[in-house]
């Protein structure tokens, strides 16, 4: 932050705003829940949870992922 000339705040117990900075980041890392899994927001391409990730039982309706991994499907990771 020093970098570019932003000075360091905390947030404090809005993690609101945590939740925004870290989605802005990582926008075209974000799938949507579609029939027959998800599919990402910039390509509409098809993904997948990984069936040991904790969140395969969950089935959020968004999810944010570090990077995809192909073996038998694209499936989204971290």
């Amino acid at each position: 932050m020093e970098r570019v000339e932003i000075a360091p705040s905390s947030c404090g117990a809005n993690l609101d705003l945590v939740r925004k900075a870290i989605t802005a980041g990582f926008f075209y890392h974000t799938a949507r829940l579609a029939r027959g899994g998800y599919r990402t927001v910039k390509q509409q391409q098809p993904v997948f949870i990984h069936p040991n990730s904790a969140l395969f039982a969950l089935q959020p309706r968004w999810v944010l992922y570090h990077e995809l991994v192909c073996t038998s499907k694209e499936f989204m990771r971290q």
